[in-house]
């Protein structure tokens, strides 16, 4: 470890909570002697907020699942949804960090695991529970203050345009800790990490980069091959600096012999022959779905052909409508016909209830529209905020209809 690393890391070590884990071997390269000193000079830290990371999982589930037992409170259950070939299924619930089965309880510490920027929470967001109730969607606040009412988010394996497999889940997971492993890819708010245990070159950069603001990492413990690079990486990067140091020299004598005209030519040959070639792009997932939905065939039909679930199909519906082009309002036009598969009671009680539950954006409609038959009314002003209060509200209405009905009014 370099001086200035450990200099850097200084302010990041926890007082008091620092573990120095020396049975790893050591290969000369680390200064056990230093990582020791650091503990005589750290600051203590504010990090009720932070998300621990730890390397093994046995740490990971022991504090979560303690951390989740420890409020006294109801526990709402939600299971993970699957369709397609079983193999496929079981390679994404492996890959995905929602969990099969999601325990919750108001109080608990969770992070989001899946960018949604309209909803306004990303890969990473950390939150807590105020609201979990059985078959009711989880509501969670956001160290920003925002309240959030999840729906069930999708993840898929798509062949040739088809949908292969899919699964759906809240996009949660307990977050009093995680391993560094899954923390892979994620922007956390504030991290405490401990690498006492680190096995494999790499570990720490992997857990120190996760965090957005250096001020809100804490250290727990180190080892000495937290920090350690791969000797195959180095390897590698010796060979680059080498074989740069030679084309270098290489390029000076041709620039001598041949000109700089000469060097810019063969350059650029060099390029063409490396460009990849130019691939057939494929149609997004929802561009399919509406190519299905304009030969009007039921929302039955259009899931089995893509072979995803309805309630998909209504996320494409919705991603074309929300899309900011001109064909956008044609498409709902022409998709309206769909809003035959919801009784026309069902339709006026869920604009009623959008109408009840949301009062203050209610009373930017027109007088005229607000007539519960009226073909006037826009539902796109409803078209981010949460649809639980309305299944809680209409009794006998499912989610994939009051997404439809909001997608596609006025009625028909």
């Amino acid at each position: 470890m370099s001086q200035d690393t450990l200099d850097h890391l200084k302010p990041c070590f926890s007082v008091g909570m620092l573990k120095i884990n020396t049975s790893a071997p050591d290969d000369g390269n680390y200064f056990e002697e230093e990582i020791v000193e650091v503990e005589k000079e750290i600051r203590e830290k504010k990090s009720y907020t932070a998300t621990r990371l730890f390397t093994h999982n046995i740490d990971v589930d022991t504090i979560n699942d303690e951390a989740l037992d420890a409020l006294e409170l109801d526990e709402a259950e939600y299971f993970m949804e699957g369709t397609g070939r079983p193999a496929l299924v079981e390679s994404l619930k492996k890959s995905c960090l929602a969990p099969e089965l999601l325990r919750l309880k108001v109080g608990a510490k969770v992070m989001f695991v899946k960018n949604n920027f309209e909803a306004d929470y990303v890969n990473g967001t950390l939150g807590t529970v105020i609201e979990a109730l059985p078959d009711q969607p989880p509501v969670v606040k956001t160290l920003s203050g925002k309240k959030i009412m999840l729906e069930m988010a999708s993840w898929c394996i798509e062949e040739d345009g088809k949908v292969k497999a899919e699964i759906r889940q809240y996009p949660l997971r307990l977050a009093w800790a995680i391993t560094v492993h899954k923390s892979q890819g994620m922007s956390l708010d504030a991290v405490e990490v401990d690498l006492s245990k680190s096995f494999e070159p790499g570990m720490g950069y992997v857990a120190l980069s996760r965090v957005r603001d250096f001020k809100n990492l804490t250290i727990l413990g180190l080892n000495n091959v937290a920090l350690r690079v791969h000797d195959e990486v180095l390897m590698v990067d010796e060979k680059l600096k080498t074989a740069s140091e030679r084309a270098i020299e290489e390029f000076e004598v041709l620039q001598e012999k041949k000109g700089k005209n000469e060097i810019t030519r063969l350059q650029k040959e060099f390029l063409k022959k490396i460009a990849p070639a130019v691939k057939e792009k494929k149609k997004p997932t929802h561009v399919l779905t509406q190519e299905l939905i304009l030969e009007r065939k039921n929302l039955k039909e259009i899931a089995k052909a893509r072979g995803v679930t309805e309630e998909t199909i209504i996320d494409h519906i919705e991603k074309i409508i929300d899309e900011e082009n001109p064909h956008a309002e044609p498409f709902r036009n022409l998709a309206r016909y769909l809003l035959y598969e919801v009784s026309k009671k069902k339709q006026q009680a869920i604009r009623i209830g959008f109408m009840q539950k949301y009062p203050k954006i209610s009373a930017n409609i027109p007088k005229e529209a607000q007539d519960p038959s009226s073909p006037d009314f826009d539902f796109s002003i409803f078209r981010k905020e949460p649809i639980g209060p309305i299944k809680h509200a209409v009794k006998g209405v499912s989610y994939k209809e009051i997404r439809l009905v909001r997608a596609l009014w006025p009625m028909v």
